[in-house]
């Protein structure tokens, strides 16, 4: 996986930024190294947990559609008498 850049876009500075409800900047100060390390190791990870959450979800919405194509209820439902295996 690509790592993310380490510069942004106001010259290679991160900020720390606390905004009211409305969006008012209401402190800003630099980030330390530490706290731009923590912050792309969560981006990373919600990146993953996020990529891994819609690939479930299709999986999910294709099984459903071929289910409700074959008639199969769940894929461990028990093969009754008379049924086609």
């Amino acid at each position: 996986m690509p790592e993310a850049p380490r510069a942004t876009a106001s010259g290679g500075i991160a900020y720390i930024t606390v905004t009211d409800a409305a969006g008012r900047v209401l402190f800003r100060r630099a980030a330390t190294p530490n706290e731009v390390d923590d912050a792309l190791r969560s981006a990373d990870s919600a990146q993953t947990e996020g990529e891994a959450a819609m690939d479930r979800i299709a999986y999910e919405r294709l099984l459903g559609e071929i289910n409700s194509m074959t008639g199969v209820e769940s894929i461990d439902a028990p093969i009754l008498k008379g049924d086609t295996p």
